[in-house]
């Protein structure tokens, strides 16, 4: 059976370049010939662009973004350079590049079914709120699934509604990623759909072993910091008093200041490729993180952890629903969350039977949707 698979494959982020390489390679284990559909509508294409940015941002008069967008560029293009370079070694996408819907209809004869997942692949404010992402160029709904698919927001824009409720009843198998979301498709289309486990998942451990690669034997500890807001690990020691004694802490954010590239015991890690990203989370003594990705792996590879919420209800469903079905809530970071607690171990042996248990009904579901 050949399957064509539809996400945001081509993204210069760690969460959506791994997430699409841990579902091709689960779904090739399973003994399925899949690729992704090199598909980039307008809203995709300038994404990653930090020439369209600039523009977009001075036809705005937005100097100041427009500035930020203009420094950013080398290192952009650094990142997706390396992001490439990624996707080159370990994805198989469609020879024909896409850019409309109706392309993509005119080229589904090849396929026997199609998936669309994970990631934020409904969310209209990052597809540009195009339903070729629900799947909308097929007419067959037992060609059309959807597996562990998100909004990442909390309502559908009203002008939308109808056109993605239309869509989702056109679908033959839902499964999504968050309860929220689950919820959400309910109320657009009165179907009960499961929540299902992020494909980071589906290969296991000793598959992102691999990938990651043999551990450094002389790096100093450290610890590795994911955030996206300015000031949350300097809130995280702060708060504890968390020694960094003998230890580098290591930052990979957007919002690092010029402070920290020449701060003592820092290092900033902007253009990581994303095999590094996860070798850098696997050997961390210690996690920090608002990011859902690299909280799945630092539970996959059961390290300790702290994570910060952002506030927003679309954004911290994923983090906090994932820490909730674990029994994890307690490392949610808080003000007054002491050193002990950080220290606290982690009873990973029940954590990893009922994370066992979840993702044996997520690889379970997906299968049974496939050869239906």
């Amino acid at each position: 059976m050949k399957l064509g698979l539809l996400t945001f494959h081509d993204a210069a982020n760690y969460g959506a370049a791994l997430q699409a390489y841990a579902l091709q390679a689960f779904l090739e284990g399973e003994g399925f010939d899949c690729e992704y559909l090199d598909y980039r509508n307008e809203r995709r294409r300038h994404m990653y662009d930090m020439g369209w940015h600039v523009a977009d941002s001075l036809r705005r008069g937005d100097l100041a973004s427009a500035a930020k967008y203009f420094l950013g560029a080398p290192f952009m293009q650094l990142r997706k350079r390396r992001f490439a370079a990624f996707r080159g070694a370990h994805l198989k996408v469609s020879s024909r590049e896409y850019r409309t819907s109706g392309e993509l209809g005119a080229a589904t004869g090849g396929y026997d079914k199609f998936v669309v997942g994970s990631d934020q692949v409904w969310n209209p404010f990052n597809n540009g709120a195009d339903t070729a992402f629900l799947l909308d160029f097929l007419d067959d709904p037992h060609r059309k699934i959807a597996y562990s698919s998100s909004f990442g927001i909390s309502e559908i824009p009203a002008d939308l509604k109808e056109a993605y409720a239309r869509c989702l009843n056109g679908m033959g198998r839902i499964a999504v990623r968050e309860r929220a979301v689950s919820q959400l498709v309910k109320s657009l289309t009165g179907r009960d759909v499961p929540v299902v486990m992020d494909p980071v998942f589906l290969p296991g451990r000793g598959h992102w072993d691999a990938l990651a690669g043999t551990k450094r034997r002389d790096e100093t500890p450290f610890v590795f910091s994911y955030t996206n807001r300015g000031g949350q690990a300097e809130a995280f020691f702060r708060a504890t008093r968390y020694s960094m004694q003998g230890k580098t802490l290591r930052k990979l954010a957007r919002q690092t200041s010029p402070r920290d590239f020449v701060r003592r015991g820092v290092e900033v890690a902007y253009c990581l490729p994303p095999a590094e990203f996860v070798r850098n989370v696997r050997d961390a003594e210690l996690v920090l993180t608002a990011s859902f990705h690299c909280l799945s792996f630092a539970i996959l590879f059961n390290k300790p952890f702290v994570c910060f919420l952002t506030g927003d209800a679309g954004k911290d469903e994923r983090p906090a629903g994932l820490l909730q079905a674990l029994g994890l809530e307690g490392r949610i970071f808080r003000s007054g969350m002491t050193l002990d607690e950080v220290k606290a171990p982690i009873d990973y042996g029940t954590v990893n039977g009922k994370l066992d248990d979840l993702v044996a009904r997520s690889k379970s579901w997906l299968l049974d949707a496939l050869k239906e």
